[in-house]
């Protein structure tokens, strides 16, 4: 538990029978962290120290990074510390999704664009500044499992050394393009950024965001584990389950639409989301709900396909 704070993260992993250590750079911190394990009767390392420093001198099975704002200047150590999963949240939405680009750009080497799917742009730029920087180390970093909520971003990558595995992960970055007109998109598995010149479909100029994390942000089977694992007694339970069983149920495509935007964009009343759904199934594509909100959706259809599919 990279950054423990009260020490809540690190007692529950102790709690379930797991080694664990923490680690908080702040004394008081470190001193509650300590009286937390021993009120519960449980056994664990707390240190106080900074954690990049012991990252860069122990190895775990998990790693866990929770800071406040980036992650950023923690992954080096973080990816050459973690053998087995790689857990990162991120609180600074606004430059990883381009609200604040230059902060996003400086931060994550990416360039971000605030987009109608900011928050999956925002996961997606994380996901690749992640996936390079194991990479740099010969390290494969791949997500089983992201989401965005309550104004965080939040991922754990499963971790596979090897130059051949980093190599096979740096193979889904890429690079988006958007219209924010008509609301097209598209996205191309590269290194080299080749952006569209006009939108194919309206005409208007486009934007480009990369690179990005293009392959899928989960792995369905681990997420439904996940959810089979908690706890009636959890105090969410049921919120996480829903969270889970969406996350499980979204479609590989790198981007998502939300319905309310289009029917805007139309000129067209928005229409019952299960009934929308049906529309594209029944036009031969495929669609599925999103966590990112209530009216957001996935699908394999174009923006022009989608129009006329609901039409």
């Amino acid at each position: 538990d990279a950054m423990t704070a009260s020490g809540v993260r690190a007692v529950r992993a102790a709690d379930a029978g797991y080694d664990v250590t923490a680690c908080d750079v702040d004394e008081d911190a470190v001193a509650l962290a300590r009286r937390n394990l021993e009120r519960n009767g449980l056994d664990g390392e707390v240190h106080h120290r900074d954690v990049n420093a012991h990252m860069h001198e122990q190895y775990h099975d998990v790693v866990d990074l929770d800071p406040f704002g980036t992650p950023v200047p923690f992954a080096d150590a973080a990816v050459r510390s973690g053998r087995e999963y790689l857990c990162v949240t991120a609180t600074d939405t606004a430059p990883l999704c381009g609200a604040h680009f230059e902060s996003g750009v400086r931060s994550y080497g990416a360039v971000p664009r605030n987009t109608e799917f900011h928050a999956e742009m925002g996961l997606r730029v994380l996901l690749s500044t992640l996936v390079r920087t194991a990479a740099r180390y010969d390290v494969a970093a791949r997500p089983v499992l992201s989401h965005v909520s309550s104004h965080y971003v939040r991922t754990y990558l499963r971790i596979e050394s090897g130059a051949r595995a980093a190599d096979r992960c740096i193979e889904e970055l890429g690079y988006l393009d958007h219209c924010q007109r008509c609301l097209w998109r598209d996205h191309e598995a590269t290194l080299v950024a080749d952006p569209v010149d006009d939108c194919p479909n309206c005409g208007r100029s486009t934007w480009t965001a990369g690179p990005v994390w293009l392959g899928p942000a989960h792995d369905a089977d681990f997420v439904r584990d996940v959810a089979a694992a908690i706890p009636d007694g959890f105090g969410t339970a049921e919120e996480s389950r829903d969270l889970l069983e969406t996350v499980a149920d979204e479609l590989h495509v790198p981007t998502h639409y939300d319905q309310h935007r289009l029917s805007e964009r139309w000129n067209e009343p928005a229409t019952a989301m299960d009934g929308f759904l049906a529309a594209l199934r029944a036009a031969g594509f495929d669609a599925s709900r999103t966590h990112y909100g209530g009216t957001t959706f996935k699908t394999d259809a174009g923006v022009a396909a989608i129009r006329e599919a609901v039409d």
